[in-house]
């Protein structure tokens, strides 16, 4: 029996000096893994710190170039209301000017009329005198 606990006990340290092999070994893979998750990690960082500074670089130029833009409709529509209003004064302007060349334009026409009405009237005048000196100059010839 004393042989058997003896043999019982060097089995139990031969498992034992086992079993710490195997989780010397375990430990060590876990350790290789933590290594490899831990590069990983670390290189997952590195590509997210650079994206990270890609994407606030180009969220700055965007921001930019739309402050720039909105920076340059202002400017148009600030020179389109000037231009607005120089138009519209320049029309009040010549509002006036439309309205007496009308009245002008009115008063021409009526003495337009009028004159071509006196011509007329001295064209038939003319013919008339025309047709009675004719008439005298036959009765002159015959």
């Amino acid at each position: 029996m004393l042989q058997t606990s003896i043999n019982n006990r060097e089995m139990l340290e031969i498992e034992l000096e086992d079993l710490k092999s195997q989780m010397r070994s375990a430990a060590s893979q876990a350790t290789s893994k933590e290594a490899q998750i831990n590069e990983d990690l670390h290189v997952l960082r590195s590509e997210h710190a650079r994206e990270l500074h890609e994407n606030q670089s180009a969220k700055a130029a965007v921001e930019q170039e739309l402050l720039s833009l909105k920076e340059e409709s202002t400017k148009q529509q600030r020179a389109s209301q000037v231009q607005v209003q120089q138009l519209q004064e320049e029309i009040a302007a010549l509002k006036p000017l439309v309205e007496q060349l009308e009245s002008e334009k009115s008063a021409c026409s009526t003495e337009i009329e009028t004159l071509n009405s006196r011509l007329e009237q001295e064209i038939q005048e003319c013919s008339a005198k025309i047709s009675t000196v004719q008439e005298s100059s036959k009765i002159d010839k015959e």
